[in-house]
């Protein structure tokens, strides 16, 4: 489709004039589309809402009272953990590389992310290091934290 106002393709035209706002009526479109606010299906509202404050609420307060310490599982090891520590960071981040289609707000998307999930496991592997000890640190040694390694094969972990 071409610009009113040029010759241009609509996608093309840089909005050089006050007739060719085609450019920034698309932007707002886009973003309106992008803008969840529009897309509520149910929103609770006078005593609904209070009522699931409070029920919100009273599970919380009942966590805390029951002063159970947590049983965590055990270590994973197998699967995918046996190639790298932080599988899951990884697929996420890989999954924000691997679109269709490249923008410039896509491109700090994906810097953002990835940067969250190569930094975001440090502070999980100091929790882990705590309650697991010398087996975690033994993991460590064994398995790359996020590039596996390609030529040398990983001996089970102990």
């Amino acid at each position: 489709m071409a610009c009113a106002a040029c010759p241009q393709a609509l996608w093309i035209c840089a909005g050089h004039n006050d007739l060719c706002n085609h450019r920034i009526t698309a932007i707002t479109g886009a973003f309106r589309i992008l803008d969840a606010d529009w897309i509520i299906w149910w929103q609770a509202e006078g005593t609904a809402l209070a009522v699931m404050t409070g029920l919100y609420g009273m599970t919380w307060l009942m966590s805390l009272a029951q002063r159970a310490k947590p049983v965590f599982p055990a270590m994973p090891m197998r699967g995918l953990f046996s190639i790298v520590r932080q599988p899951i960071y990884v697929s996420f981040a890989l999954t924000t590389w691997t679109v269709p289609t490249g923008s410039p707000d896509q491109l700090l998307l994906a810097i953002m992310l990835t940067a969250y999930c190569l930094g975001a496991p440090v502070l999980k592997e100091r929790r882990f290091k705590k309650r697991y000890g010398a087996k975690f640190e033994n993991y460590q040694k064994a398995v790359p934290y996020a590039v596996p390694h390609i030529a040398k094969p990983t001996a089970p972990i102990k």
